[in-house]
């Protein structure tokens, strides 16, 4: 359907640098990224979710900082453990800075606290990397449990299982947005299943420094104005560098 997808760069909080995280984000704004995503923390013991006065001022800085114009998501993560009173406390106070998600706010098992959080909140609750089969996905849409769906193709059963979760989304009306966090050749994958469907709209894209990421293919995905271009090579249209993968492989 397309030959290239807009990103959204996926970016970690600083919690003792706001300035500097809420930079990093106006950078890919200016570069025409669709949207910037900040989560959990830069180190576990000081994580975005643990003080409501310093994550509002966060919040705050980032939106003012990126604009209006740019897409803000918000990824609690798994350094902290709400409960459901404190998420939809959490998802009101970012709501105001006009949020584009809301992310794993809660334990990826709490299907009825996500189902709860949901109805309470405006804006769009995203969840969905750590479930790993269609029936996963399928359960959470019963339930209505979230607004965003968000697979992984590297954990829930490749390429084809995740072609079965996007047509689920599809028939039932719910969007989604492939998780991306891992590696250069999920970052492939990923980029085909959005391209290849006609609900593919947007793609993670992780910024922060990681060899598995930057430097496991030999060529680099190419971006321009903020959209990640389709390789025209077979396959997934990577090379891995082999290089690479002796200097990381662990024996």
């Amino acid at each position: 359907y397309k030959t290239e997808i807009p990103l959204y760069a996926s970016l970690l909080f600083d919690m003792d640098d706001p300035e500097g995280t809420a930079k990093k984000g106006a950078k890919y704004a200016k570069m025409g990224y669709a949207g910037t995503k900040f989560g959990w923390g830069m180190v576990p013991s000081k994580p975005f979710g643990a003080d409501f006065r310093k994550d509002e001022e966060m919040v705050a800085l980032i939106r003012d900082r990126i604009g209006p114009k740019t897409w803000m998501m918000i990824d609690v993560g798994r350094y902290v453990n709400w409960k459901v009173p404190y998420a939809v406390k959490m998802g009101k106070m970012v709501e105001k800075y006009d949020a584009f998600w809301f992310e794993e706010a809660l334990p990826q098992d709490d299907l009825e606290g996500y189902a709860e959080l949901a109805r309470a909140l405006d804006v769009p609750v995203a969840f969905g990397e750590e479930l790993y089969t269609v029936y996963d996905f399928n359960e959470v849409i019963k339930r209505r449990a979230a607004d965003v769906l968000q697979p992984d193709a590297s954990k829930v059963g490749g390429i084809s299982e995740m072609k079965r979760v996007v047509e689920l989304a599809h028939i039932n009306n719910i969007m989604w947005v492939p998780h991306n966090w891992s590696t250069a050749v999920n970052t492939a994958a990923s980029l085909h299943l959005a391209v290849s469907s006609p609900d593919g709209f947007l793609c993670e894209y992780k910024q922060e420094p990681n060899p598995l990421v930057h430097d496991l293919v030999k060529e680099k995905f190419e971006v321009k104005n903020g959209k990640l271009q389709v390789p025209e090579g077979p396959g997934l249209g990577i090379d891995l560098n082999e290089k690479v993968i002796k200097k990381l492989r662990v024996a």
